[in-house]
């Protein structure tokens, strides 16, 4: 007999936790979309929200790394960067839903932004604008994000950017009600992500 919907937080659920926690990293199946549902039906509109995510998320990423690089030249730095780059924000996103889900921006933080921070600190990242074509490519963004980019410097710069194009593609790619549940968690990330770098 299904279990009423509790004060507990899905993640917590006895008869939830392994089923949260094997959906680390990707997102869960419909099957298990309807078990979440059928322990707490308040949960119906994220759910939908989470399956929106799911069946948009190539192209949001795919999208969001193709612009990216015609600004910088993550190639050049690192090896296989291109892959990794599409493997963090698929990792943003899936947990991002999961975070979603239980409505806990601190689990989101602990379980993947603080890793991933600590992570991305040790590598380096390139400067826009290092051709002429992606000087081009750079001075036609979103006025309101060059100026949120002006006093950011180094690593940080681009990684921002990144995930700025992220939530823009959420935006304009997920339907309003989705977008709108999942925004504060792409705010999380963007922040967190890019957060107390040095220059």
């Amino acid at each position: 007999m299904t279990a009423p919907a509790t004060a507990i937080q899905p993640h917590r659920h006895p008869d939830l936790a392994d089923m949260f926690r094997q959906a680390e990293g990707k997102y869960f199946t419909d099957a298990e979309f309807a078990k979440l549902e059928s322990y707490y039906p308040n949960l119906s509109a994220h759910i939908e929200a989470a399956k929106d995510v799911r069946a948009k998320e190539t192209g949001i990423v795919g999208r969001s790394v193709k612009e990216i690089y015609t600004m910088y030249p993550y190639e050049q730095h690192h090896e296989h960067a291109t892959a990794k780059c599409v493997r963090d924000a698929r990792y943003v996103l899936s947990y991002a839903t999961l975070s979603m889900l239980i409505d806990d921006t601190r689990w989101f933080e602990d379980k993947l932004l603080i890793w991933m921070k600590t992570i991305l600190q040790a590598f380096e990242f390139p400067e826009s604008g290092q051709t002429d074509a992606m000087r081009e490519a750079f001075a036609r963004i979103d006025p309101a994000l060059a100026n949120k980019l002006k006093p950011l410097k180094g690593k940080v710069k681009s990684i921002y950017h990144m995930y700025y194009v992220i939530k823009r593609e959420c935006q304009q790619g997920l339907q309003p009600t989705s977008f709108r549940l999942i925004e504060p968690y792409l705010d999380l990330a963007m922040n967190v992500l890019s957060e107390d770098y040095g220059a």
